[in-house]
């Protein structure tokens, strides 16, 4: 889980952050999801700078598996309370937890795009997940070519460019497709599909 935070110092998120994680009552309500036990990492070791903080766990099923997990808070200094909004989680997506709808900030769809621009151009590993949440922004009708040429330095596009076409479907396949539910998953696992994205993405990277 990545979040975003403005404000806080970090000792009050490190603090905050560790005491939930380590409250019996909060491991508790994790049993409903299949959930046995969480084990944290080494605090120590983790990382707690004013741009990033970082907090490392395994969590164990009742199976005894272990799946390492991460909850981390950034600080993005160009992040301007413009760039977000306050909207309610859909009551669908909330119901599958148990749990009722809430209020919480997010990010406008314009500043989504451009964020994810920006990831696919700089990201040491190139990521396809990066692609494919453009892609979906796109259907929703929020890549606009003339706003991203408008916001983004044409050295920075090609270098998106660049990094989108380094991905293959395999890539693709592996970084996302393997993670999406299975009615979703039928909707976009084919190399067409991951074809029709790359060009759609390419075309709007481009003046």
């Amino acid at each position: 889980m990545d979040l975003d935070v403005l404000g806080g110092s970090v000792e009050t998120i490190k603090k905050n952050g560790y005491k939930i994680l380590e409250d019996a009552a909060f491991v508790r309500s994790l049993k409903a999801y299949g959930i046995s036990n969480l084990i944290l990492s080494d605090p120590s070791k983790a990382k707690q700078t004013s741009t990033t903080q970082r907090f490392r766990l395994r969590l164990v099923n009742e199976a005894g598996e272990e799946f390492p997990t991460k909850v981390e808070f950034s600080r993005r200094d160009s992040t301007s309370s413009d760039d977000m909004l306050l909207g309610n989680i859909n009551p669908q997506i909330a119901a599958k937890f148990g749990r009722l709808t809430f209020s919480c900030f997010h990010y406008t769809a314009e500043s989504a795009v451009l964020q994810k621009v920006r990831a696919l151009a700089g990201r040491t590993e190139t990521q396809a997940r990066d692609v494919f949440d453009l892609y979906l922004l796109y259907l929703g009708g929020s890549v606009h070519s003339e706003k991203i040429i408008q916001k983004i330095s044409s050295e920075e596009r090609q270098q998106a460019v660049s990094a989108l076409d380094n991905l293959s479907y395999e890539h693709y396949r592996g970084q996302v497709v393997e993670y999406l539910e299975t009615e979703v998953r039928l909707q976009y696992d084919s190399q067409e599909t991951w074809n029709l994205m790359c060009t759609m993405i390419r075309e709007c990277l481009h003046e």
